[in-house]
């Protein structure tokens, strides 16, 4: 009814006008149109545009959520059949038995003397000469054989014995040929067969002190010791095999001493 009404004046309101007049009022209305929709529809149109539109999340849940907790924490997704096996899945375990021990792992055996002690050959002056007076003097040259590796023990009841730099106490020159009692009554040195040799006979040999008056009329033994290895504890010098055999008497005095005279092995009485 109402735009049936605004209809019908709007054609009265037309037909009273002149043709000049209906095409002003024309104009006027299309101007009005463009006006419109220059300004309102564009301003319309901005403010929509500026304006965030939210869509809901379909698979978010409807219900209310912990405001604390974000939306993406509180999806726990659902446990899968592997998180949680049978007991099917896992073999239950056997104890096995433990390793036996490896026997080419075994600690060796320490450093002992030969059960079998071989007979030594020793070579060395049967008679040394001194003068009556000295109370120290350099032993002539040794040279043994016997063993791979040999303990020499060098004792006396009235002498010292000194070897590498005299008057001074030597260490061990190495960990595989030992050195103990330098500058004492019961020296020992152990190693290689040859080292050992080597080392009596360097720095000029090796030299003996008298505690107890003149070096004449003194005596010496060296008795040689087989060994597994290189070691010079004082107990291993009673393994030697026969002590006649493997120490010499070695006399600090003139061929002729108190009517005896010594030789390599013994003391025998002069006719």
């Amino acid at each position: 009814m109402y735009f049936e009404r605004l209809k019908e004046r709007y054609h009265d309101l037309m037909d009273r006008q002149s043709r000049t007049g209906r095409l002003a009022i024309r104009l006027s209305f299309l101007a009005l149109i463009a006006l419109f929709l220059s300004t309102v529809v564009p301003t319309m149109a901005q403010d929509l545009g500026s304006t965030p539109v939210t869509q809901e999340d379909p698979s978010a849940p409807t219900g209310p959520t912990d405001p604390a907790t974000p939306a993406d924490s509180a999806t726990v997704p659902a446990p899968t059949d592997s998180a949680s096996p049978t007991p099917s899945d896992s073999p239950t375990p056997v104890a096995l038995p433990s390793p036996l021990a490896d026997s080419t792992t075994a600690s060796p055996d320490p450093v002992h003397a030969l059960k079998d002690q071989p007979i030594y050959i020793s070579h060395a002056p049967a008679l040394v000469n001194v003068d009556p007076r000295a109370v120290q003097m350099t032993l002539p040259s040794i040279a043994f054989s016997g063993s791979k590796y040999t303990l020499a023990c060098i004792s006396s009841d009235n002498l010292r014995f000194d070897i590498l730099n005299k008057r001074l106490p030597n260490p061990s020159p190495s960990d595989s040929l030992l050195v103990a009692g330098d500058l004492s009554s019961q020296l020992r040195i152990s190693g290689l067969n040859g080292e050992v040799a080597n080392l009596l006979n360097s720095d000029g040999g090796l030299t003996a002190y008298s505690t107890q008056g003149g070096i004449a009329g003194k005596s010496l033994y060296i008795r040689y010791v087989a060994m597994s290895g290189p070691a010079t504890d004082l107990d291993f010098c009673a393994a030697s095999r026969d002590e006649r055999r493997s120490a010499w008497l070695a006399p600090f005095s003139p061929a002729r001493v108190a009517g005896r005279l010594c030789l390599l092995w013994h003391c025998t009485s002069k006719a």
